[in-house]
């Protein structure tokens, strides 16, 4: 991931800007929802963004329904719209499924 920052830093994409990472959470394991490296990064002013990471095929699932259906689940309440919860949940889950995880 440091490797990928830093060449977006040496291209000029980044260029100047100063920032921690704040939080990393990887989720290409099997039986998840979703599959993808999600961060987090301060800069020098305190401000956050979110940076993603996807293999060509998680990103290919996420732009072909499985965003789609974490928009219609994140609206719902878990508790009292369990069954819709957990109906959208397992069709993620499936879908998540053909996506292979990175070494």
């Amino acid at each position: 991931m440091l490797y990928v920052l830093e060449m977006m830093q040496d291209e000029g994409l980044i260029k100047g800007l100063t920032f921690t990472r704040a939080r990393v959470k990887n989720t290409f394991k099997d039986g998840a929802a979703y599959k993808g490296l999600n961060t987090l990064f301060k800069d020098h002013q305190g401000n956050i963004f979110e940076l993603q990471f996807h293999t060509p095929e998680s990103l290919g699932v996420k732009d072909n329904g499985l965003h789609q259906l974490y928009e219609k689940q994140r609206i719902l309440d878990k508790t009292k719209d369990k069954k819709e919860w957990e109906k959208i949940k397992i069709e993620m889950i499936k879908l998540s499924g053909s996506i292979k995880n990175p070494p």
